[in-house]
């Protein structure tokens, strides 16, 4: 879980990337900070190898400037790595959140 922002000028992506040499399959759902779902999208196929990203702005209803985004997959627990990035064209200012793999403990 990672947290989102498109509040003023912010955009919000979501970057989603393969690890693996098989298509992986996932859900990505936008929450609010009142846990109200804002955005889903099912049948996310990222390709193996491959590379997906979605815009917050674009994917959300709107009616969240903020929250968490939740990403489920039925790949092995190494199968996807990705990152959030957020950033203001007009004050410069952007940050990123890292989505490491799930390791078994």
């Amino acid at each position: 879980v990672v947290a989102f922002f498109i509040g003023g000028s912010y955009s919000s992506f979501t970057l989603l990337r393969n690890t693996t040499a098989a298509p992986v399959h996932a859900t990505v759902t936008w929450r609010a900070d009142t846990n109200a779902i804002v955005g889903t999208l099912n049948n996310v196929t990222v390709p193996p190898f491959g590379v997906v990203y979605y815009d917050a702005r674009a994917t959300t209803t709107g009616a969240a400037a903020a929250g968490s985004v939740e990403i489920a997959h039925d790949g092995e627990p190494q199968a996807l790595v990705g990152s959030q990035t957020t950033l203001a064209a007009t004050t410069g200012l952007s940050f990123d959140t890292i989505l490491m793999q799930r390791r078994d403990w």
